[in-house]
């Protein structure tokens, strides 16, 4: 039997940014907030608003050279045309970077995007079978879970239940019996949401 591993429930809170605590068995979970989510869109539109200032004031620039005729209209609609594929260009950035973020968090801010895997090897055909099981098993017992897997080989297992805690997380954690099998199935990470404001995710070694 697999032994367990220390337990450390890591609060990643952005206006507090305080340990938990640990406990001598379990795993290591990082845990995401609401927070977390509305300070990412935030700090999100402040960098669009940087992005379009810096646009705006070098385009001004590109118009004062051109009303001085000290550049040719050539250049001048070489230049505008650089300045807009480049403003574009970080806009674009920085609303992927803002995708990547909400979907790692797996709050609110990610739903409608469809990442369920849908693998074609038999591992992650099993991986697949395992989490269908794991949900039809729950509903079973009266418990509405979401369970399913993520990933190009379906190595992420995704549990969602609106009734998760930060106590089912710590629990979940101690689990070796139950973390030991997934990682024997090859999943590579767990995640486990309640869907709108608490997230923790485990990464197996």
């Amino acid at each position: 039997m697999l032994k367990p591993k220390s337990l450390v429930v890591v609060l990643l809170i952005v206006s507090a940014g305080l340990f938990a605590g640990e406990s001598s068995t379990g795993s290591v979970f990082k845990i995401y907030t609401k927070e977390q989510e509305a300070a990412a869109i935030s700090a999100s539109n402040a960098e669009e608003m940087r992005i379009q200032a810096e646009r705006d004031s070098q385009k001004t620039l590109l118009d004062n050279q051109r009303e001085d005729n000290a550049i040719s209209i050539k250049d001048y609609y070489s230049q505008l045309k650089v300045l807009e594929t480049n403003y574009y260009d970080a806009l674009i950035a920085t609303k992927k970077r803002l995708r990547d973020q909400l979907v790692e968090f797996h709050l609110n801010g990610a739903s409608g995007i469809d990442t369920r895997s849908h693998s074609a090897t038999q591992a992650g055909k099993r991986r697949e079978g395992f989490a269908s099981a794991y949900e039809t098993k729950m509903l079973d017992q009266k418990k509405s879970y979401e369970v399913f897997t993520e990933g190009d080989e379906a190595t992420t297992l995704v549990m969602r239940w609106n009734q998760i805690d930060r106590v089912f997380i710590h629990q979940l954690g101690k689990n070796a019996r139950f973390l030991g099998k997934l990682k024997a199935l090859g999943f590579t990470r767990l995640i486990v949401s309640d869907g709108t404001n608490l997230t923790g995710i485990h990464e197996f070694n």
